[in-house]
């Protein structure tokens, strides 16, 4: 998310007008649902159920995952990203 979003000048997020809405649509991306564990492929399947975008929903993303003391990295495979192939890394580490 971007926390340099314009704001909309309201808090009906309903009312925000189409630029500033847009904005906030291009800035966000979430999903939800189950996800498996499949530890040895060091993989997690994620199973999309709901999300930002409808045409993820019934979708499902792998993930690999590494483990390692506190820190958990989340990689995808190579995939296009605003016609880029790309790789994104997410590293998670648990607080102290």
């Amino acid at each position: 998310m971007n926390p340099t979003l314009p704001k909309c000048g309201t808090l009906d997020r309903n009312k925000c007008p189409d630029a500033q809405a847009r904005a906030a649509f291009d800035g966000y991306a979430g999903y939800w649902g189950r996800y498996e564990v499949q530890p040895e492929a060091n993989v997690v399947i994620h199973y999309r159920e709901g999300g930002s975008v409808p045409d993820w929903i019934g979708t499902t993303l792998k993930r690999y995952v590494q483990l390692s003391g506190n820190r958990l990295t989340i990689t995808t495979p190579p995939q296009q990203v605003n016609g880029v192939e790309r790789t994104i890394v997410l590293v998670w580490e648990r607080a102290q």
